[in-house]
């Protein structure tokens, strides 16, 4: 899979000079350096063919596409839990700052001091 990758090959070929010493590499060194990164490489596709197969062999019975079904109408309801909260409109707590000047904002005037003001 990474043979083909050309971001792979440029990531090893400035990744390892800087930990091996290409003038004594012998080609013993070279065959474990290749034997090192090919398990690495491997090992974890591996893995996921062995797990993609159990699970394929889960979810094609009755169980698993009950549990699928339920997760897809988990994610759904959640989604559409998402988009309802977002769109609910928000009362604003606390009234607009007016604009005096250019020089910024300032705090709308007290009603209790208009309200005594004019007594």
């Amino acid at each position: 899979m990474t043979r083909g990758n050309p971001k792979v090959i440029v990531f090893y070929l400035g990744f390892l000079p800087a930990f091996l010493d290409s003038a004594s590499l012998s080609l013993a060194d070279l065959a474990v350096v290749v034997a090192i990164v090919a398990g690495i490489g491997v090992t974890p596709m591996a893995g996921y063919a062995l797990l993609a197969t159990r699970e394929r062999r889960f979810l094609a019975g009755p169980r698993g596409m009950t549990w699928m079904n339920r997760g897809a109408g988990t994610l759904l309801i959640g989604a559409g839990v998402a988009v309802a909260a977002k769109s609910y409109p928000r009362q604003n707590i606390a009234p607009p700052l007016a604009q005096d000047d250019h020089q910024g904002a300032s705090l709308p005037p007290n009603t209790e001091d208009i309200h005594l003001a004019g007594q």
